[in-house]
């Protein structure tokens, strides 16, 4: 068995398995812990000086580099392709085809105003006003949401024409 201490506690092999742990040289279990030995490990752990490995290096070099060297080190260390990669804009080789989000999933009109449709129209007395109901709150609601759109389109109309005419001004 390669690791006879997972083992041995274990109620018919524990015991042969310490014994060999205890041969082979493996430290039984320790004692268990105490309040007192928890509290001066977490003294020790908060006497121990916590120095990053930059801020290490740096102390050790006393005095900041000279202009003319510092330059030279960022030269010899940084690809000059890459220092300031992340600020240009990335210009496609080819065009890019405009996609087709219409199968993807997201919000439904018809079907939320089915939804609440059929809400309203659980709340009616009769069979017959709840067919109604239904069919006059989704005419209703779907209206609403088309007159909605066309504003939306007629919004957008009118930012295009400002930022032309700002453009211009410009």
């Amino acid at each position: 068995m390669t690791e006879p201490q997972r083992h041995d506690h274990d109620p018919v092999h524990g015991p042969v398995l310490r014994e060999q742990m205890r041969r082979l040289g493996v430290a039984a279990r320790n004692k268990t812990s105490t309040q007192a030995d928890v509290e001066a490990a977490f003294a020790a752990s908060r006497a121990r000086t916590k120095e990053s490995v930059v801020t290490a290096v740096a102390n050790r070099l006393g005095e900041a580099p000279e202009a003319a060297a510092a330059r030279r080190l960022g030269e010899d260390v940084f690809d000059p392709e890459q220092v300031n990669a992340e600020a240009r804009r990335t210009v496609p080789s080819r065009p890019i085809a405009a996609v087709d989000r219409s199968d993807r999933l997201g919000e439904d009109p018809a079907l939320e105003a089915r939804i609440a449709a059929e809400r309203m129209a659980a709340e009616e007395p009769t069979e017959r006003l709840r067919t109604v109901v239904e069919k006059a709150h989704i005419e209703g609601s779907l209206k609403r949401r088309e007159a909605l759109g066309g504003l939306l389109d007629e919004v957008d109309t009118l930012l295009d024409g400002l930022g032309e005419i700002q453009e211009k001004t410009d």
